[in-house]
């Protein structure tokens, strides 16, 4: 893996849906979203397809992709998704880029921290093992009921779980990010200029195979 393949891997999480025969991305800012169909495109050298119907909904119509992400782990509707053990013993970087890419797809940031959210306790769950690894100061998980408008017409309500991260100067230094106010910022509508991190572009990936294995210490 490399920080470009996490990072993308981390929005799909967020913000992405994995079928049989295919793998989507939907972000309700089209523009936003954009920038990591892009990404896909040009990482696994697949072309994608606006869903009209599904407002800012991009597909990738391929068996291979979504096999992949599914023998990654990266398989479950919202409420079930998890996240895979073997991401906590890739490096620190790639952590941090899974992290940031999760971030840009279900995050924001409040008046002194950035929230985490999913309909998964499981994914939350997850999140607050890997904030913990990487030194970031978190809270307790807490649930917030919630209704969504993904599209005119399609609604969803339910439980959403959500996390805290303290947003001080060790944060924006770990995650490599800089905040210029304390407006809150929502990272897939982009209402506010409150972040700003470097985006990147990709290379295609030609193949995935195992590696060495070495000892992962926990220190």
């Amino acid at each position: 893996t490399t920080t470009e393949i996490m990072r993308w891997l981390g929005f799909s999480v967020g913000d992405g849906h994995l079928a049989k025969t295919h793998v989507s991305l939907y972000n309700r800012n089209p523009e936003y979203v954009k920038r990591y169909v892009k990404g896909g495109e040009d990482l696994w050298g697949i072309k994608s397809h606006l869903n009209p119907d599904h407002g800012s909904m991009y597909t990738f119509s391929s068996v291979r992709l979504a096999r992949t992400l599914e023998a990654l782990g990266l398989s479950g509707n919202a409420p079930k998704k998890t996240i895979p053990s073997w991401i906590y013993t890739t490096p620190r970087d790639q952590q941090v880029a899974f992290l940031l890419g999760y971030m840009d797809a279900d995050g924001h940031i409040g008046k002194d921290h950035i929230v985490l959210a999913s309909r998964s306790k499981l994914l939350i769950e997850g999140l607050k093992a890997l904030v913990d690894r990487l030194g970031l100061r978190s809270g307790q998980l807490y649930s917030q009921w919630a209704q969504r408008e993904w599209w005119p017409g399609y609604i969803t309500s339910g439980t959403t779980w959500k996390l805290n991260v303290a947003l001080n100067k060790r944060t924006q230094e770990i995650l490599g990010i800089e905040v210029r106010d304390k407006l809150q910022y929502d990272f897939g509508s982009g209402k506010a200029k409150g972040l700003d991190h470097q985006y990147f572009g990709y290379d295609t990936i030609t193949e995935i195979s195992s590696g060495l294995v070495a000892p992962v210490y926990d220190l």
